[in-house]
């Protein structure tokens, strides 16, 4: 192999900050891989071709001047987000072959940073490696002591350079590698890949979201990363129409539309159990309406957020299921967190309205955003139109924003679109067999999104939600007794 083409110098080296700077860093690359990991690597190695047209190729060129980039940097940084799409890691490690040993760069994907921006973090990445020719792969292992395994390659998983001469791949140490040659026709290169791990479609299929990745990069610099099509229009159209076909006609709904069928089909039967409250699908929907139609009043309509702040009440239910119905994204906030949580992904979130009760909102940053308490505004409510408001929901709408626990900081918030929960409910109806018969208690905390698949997986075919409460923690006595009621039980072992 060929050095890389674009090597800056070495300046002085400084092995220990270099030691710090990758103290860490994950040193697993969580690849989705056709194949477990087996017990031991064969390092038996295949490759699948790529050629970038010579107008993406000068485009790309053209993205690297304007952040000070190279060619090779370019690519690295594309490389990168592939991974990040892929495994969903904001923080990851890649080797870059350099004359006889690996060096190590990390790369950084977190806060969702523009093209621009992802580029001045690889450049320095790499700027940082290369200052460092004098710290052996070998020492780097040996002082970072990542977790060893006899299946994967240690510290890094994956590999990428720029070479000047192609060369055959018989096989390989590590999961993937990317070797890209320039030339005056544009870019090409191979993909080497673990045939232990992926099959040769797999390979391919990489090879065409790297290159879609590249082509959004330079179309768009400005765009956060987050933003760049990854799939391509087929994927698109097998992901969300062909594969949902076995759903019974049903393979374009979402929630809202599954839960007003059920209610016009069997307005009679129990929807919702939460302690003493007891209401029918036809009594739900009704109240869906109500509260639906006054937050389309307030404004609520696509991509804006509403708060849900409420105990786990019939109101929690009707909330949640309004703010869908209204076209709105819903932001969950468990009241039995503290306060200055609550506070901060309110404020972090930036939602508009917030349905709370009088009690449970005392100081949380309320001002500025429109407040609909229920048990005060209830027969205000009620006058409300109770048809359904027939508010358009497309698969890319946003659902519901879930906040993470915040293990590695301040918490943060995950987007998820009504297309992603369609999916799961549709995936847990066909593995699992939800019908209208079904009884099913919802044990999550609000705060989770597994509260959803609790709560709407029967709703949504025509079963009955039992809402349990958690006041005190679970009451297992409560539950022993719901037993002889349920026919389905999600929960973890304890």
């Amino acid at each position: 192999m060929s050095g890389i083409l674009t090597q800056p110098p070495a300046p002085e080296s400084r092995p220990a900050g270099r030691l710090e700077h990758l103290a860490g860093a994950p040193t697993v690359l969580e690849l989705p891989t056709d194949r477990p990991h087996p017990p031991e690597a064969s390092f038996r190695g295949a490759a699948a071709g790529l050629r970038l047209s010579r107008a993406l190729t000068g485009s790309l060129r053209d993205l690297g001047r304007s952040g000070g980039a190279t060619l090779f940097m370019t690519a690295l940084a594309g490389f990168e987000l592939l991974l990040h799409r892929y495994t969903g890691q904001t923080d990851l490690l890649v080797g870059i072959p350099a004359v006889e040993d690996t060096l190590v760069v990390r790369g950084r994907l977190d806060g969702d940073p523009t093209v621009l921006s992802l580029l001045e973090r690889v450049r320095a990445e790499v700027l940082e490696a290369f200052a460092h020719p004098d710290l052996p792969f070998d020492r780097l292992v040996e002082e970072l002591a990542p977790v060893r395994s006899p299946s994967r390659s240690p510290l890094v998983q994956a590999i990428f350079t720029l070479v000047e001469l192609p060369f055959d791949v018989a096989g390989t140490k590590f999961e993937l590698g990317l070797f890209l040659t320039d030339s005056a026709d544009g870019l090409a290169g191979t993909l080497e890949y673990a045939t232990d791990l992926f099959d040769p479609a797999t390979a391919s299929r990489m090879l065409g979201h790297f290159e879609r990745l590249l082509a959004g990069m330079a179309a768009a610099p400005e765009r956060p990363i987050s933003e760049l099509e990854l799939l391509s229009a087929a994927e698109g159209q097998q992901l969300f129409l062909e594969w949902n076909d076995s759903m019974a006609g049903e393979a374009q709904g979402n929630v809202p539309g599954w839960f007003a069928a059920r209610a016009r089909e069997h307005p009679g039967a129990l929807a919702l159990e939460a302690g003493d409250e007891r209401l029918t699908y036809g009594e739900l929907d009704a109240r869906t309406n109500w509260l639906a139609h006054r937050l389309r009043s307030l404004g609520v309509g696509r991509e804006v957020l509403v708060g849900v702040c409420l105990e786990r009440t019939a109101d929690l239910a009707v909330s949640l299921l309004a703010v869908l119905k209204a076209g709105g994204a819903c932001l969950p906030l468990d009241p039995t967190h503290p306060k200055e949580r609550l506070a901060y992904v309110l404020e972090d979130s930036g939602a508009a309205v917030l349905i709370s009760q009088r009690w449970l909102i005392e100081g949380l940053p309320c001002e500025g955003r429109s407040l609909l308490l229920l048990a005060e505004q209830a027969e205000e409510l009620a006058g409300e139109s109770a048809a359904d408001p027939g508010v358009e929901i497309r698969p890319s709408d946003l659902a519901y924003v879930i906040y993470t626990s915040g293990s590695t900081g301040r918490p943060k918030g995950v987007q998820v679109e009504h297309g992603n929960l369609s999916n799961v409910l549709r995936s847990s109806r066909l593995a699992f067999g939800f019908e209208a018969s079904d009884v099913m208690p919802a044990l999550a905390p609000f705060s989770f999104d597994i509260f959803l698949f609790e709560l709407l997986n029967p709703l949504v075919v025509g079963g009955t939600s039992l809402l349990v409460s958690l006041e005190g923690g679970p009451d297992l006595g409560l539950l022993a007794g719901l037993l002889g009621r349920v026919t389905r039980l999600h929960a973890v072992p304890a």
